[in-house]
């Protein structure tokens, strides 16, 4: 391959959207910054605060004013900004239980103007994967639902919030990724449905996405095969065919993070890289591993050799770099001045037996099994929200006379379930609380199902443990 011309290089850069560890911005960063880098992406070490996020986005800013700033940040369990702190927005998955699309507005909104607040262009929600099945081990409480109909509705709303505060919205992870078994973190997974199915079922929410005018469409690493054998991302089929041309969507078609297992990791990142663009992606994701100066090496080799073969052709990776600085848009004020009314929320819970605590005082004991990847370690449980309404917790002891037992995801650990039926028969007593999506081989005699571990979703949960008056 002939050397690359500058013109070239700025042209691929233009679509490509790393990410970075640490809350300073790395010197490889600047450099492409400094060369015309379209987009970056925010993860979990970037902004462990709302402070520095601001001063990280700054930063960016600072040295290139048109960059593209993106971040994970979904509303519920997925969070980054208050990973540490605990996410003051709901679950998707208590929103949909309780069903008020005006609510999910708000919630939208809320989170929306956080991000706009914060200069952050685009966040990658809202999930318009369905949650098909007892076990999700992929989406899970990400989901507003299994009902594609409540889903959509849903998800148009929580477009409409962050479009009313000034932030752009990425719907994911097409074509759905709700039926999976298998987390495309690590394998690649495929979609057992037809054509037919996907078409009515799992895409009518994106459908619905599509129809508001979202502004971007995430790619999943998965195999549908009724459409095509290579995995969503890969493959113009379901990029260009089914989603373009059958669906008509015209914004920015960004991938799921391209080292990602299911794609064989890092080692295919720039092969990866060069597939999802010749097929029709605008925007490539890379992850938010620390060093990722070599990953942006590997993609601008492979899709600059793809550009000298004629595999690519110029003018499609130019029109990509339109549709992705499409994606920086002017924001309005952003005024922080919403709430989520923990009793609202209430109707989507599930209690069973009597819950409220005897007195003013709790044990607070809590299981859980490992974090997915996708949501990694967050702050999560009851004891913000009981010390906040006047109650007084214990440290953890399974002989307390009033013991609340919290637990996630149970059902993904034999351990912790086990543990969890031992405490149940040694103390019929006990409040448990699932905080996850629900553990339905577990029913103890008194338990609240909240279908998330966030903030409003704990309040909702001890407005039920305390005696009313």
């Amino acid at each position: 391959m002939p050397r690359m011309s500058s013109e070239l290089r700025g042209e691929i850069l233009a679509v490509l959207s790393p990410g970075f560890g640490g809350t300073r911005v790395p010197a490889w960063l600047r450099r492409l910054l400094g060369d015309g880098l379209g987009a970056v992406t925010l993860f979990g070490s970037n902004v462990p605060d709302l402070e520095t996020a601001a001063r990280v986005v700054e930063e960016i800013r600072a040295i290139n004013p048109d960059c593209v700033i993106s971040i994970d940040e979904e509303a519920g369990d997925v969070t980054r900004i208050f990973a540490h702190s605990g996410s003051p927005l709901p679950s998707p998955a208590l929103l949909g239980r309780v069903g008020n699309p005006l609510l999910t507005l708000d919630v939208y909104q809320e989170l929306g103007r956080h991000l706009a607040s914060l200069d952050i262009d685009l966040t990658f929600a809202p999930v318009a994967d369905l949650a098909t099945g007892d076990r999700s081990p992929i989406v899970g409480v990400r989901a507003f639902g299994s009902d594609p109909k409540l889903v959509s509705e849903h998800v148009s709303a929580a477009i409409r919030g962050l479009h009313w505060a000034g932030t752009g919205a990425c719907v994911k992870h097409f074509p759905g990724h709700g039926r999976c078994s298998v987390d495309s973190h690590r394998e690649l997974p495929v979609l057992r449905a037809t054509r037919e199915q996907l078409m009515l079922e799992d895409m009518r929410p994106f459908r619905a996405a599509i129809a508001y005018g979202v502004d971007a469409v995430m790619i999943g690493h998965l195999i549908a095969y009724d459409f095509d054998a290579l995995p969503a991302s890969q493959s113009a089929v379901i990029m260009r065919d089914l989603l373009r041309h059958e669906l008509g969507f015209e914004g920015a078609i960004i991938t799921d993070a391209l080292d990602m297992g299911a794609l064989g990791g890092v080692p295919n990142i720039g092969v990866s890289a060069r597939r999802a663009v010749v097929n029709g992606a605008d925007l490539l994701c890379l992850s938010g591993l620390k060093q990722q100066g070599p990953f942006v090496d590997a993609c601008l080799r492979e899709i600059g050799e793809a550009v000298h073969t004629g595999e690519l052709d110029r003018a499609d990776l130019r029109q990509a770099g339109r549709r992705t600085a499409a994606l920086r848009r002017s924001k309005p004020p952003a005024l922080l001045d919403g709430r989520i009314d923990a009793n609202a929320l209430r109707p989507g819970l599930v209690v069973r037996g009597e819950v409220q605590l005897p007195d003013q005082q709790v044990s607070l004991v809590t299981r859980e099994a490992d974090p997915t990847i996708a949501a990694g370690t967050i702050a999560w449980g009851l004891r913000p929200a009981l010390e906040a309404a006047g109650v007084r917790v214990l440290r953890p002891d399974l002989t307390s006379a009033s013991l609340v037992v919290q637990f996630r995801d149970a059902w993904r650990n034999e351990d912790v379930l086990a543990e969890l039926r031992d405490i149940a028969q040694r103390r019929p007593d006990a409040v448990f609380v699932d905080m996850g999506w629900p553990t339905i081989e577990f029913q103890p005699p008194r338990i609240i199902r909240t279908f998330g571990g966030t903030l409003p979703n704990a309040e909702a949960a001890v407005a039920e443990l305390l005696p009313t008056s």
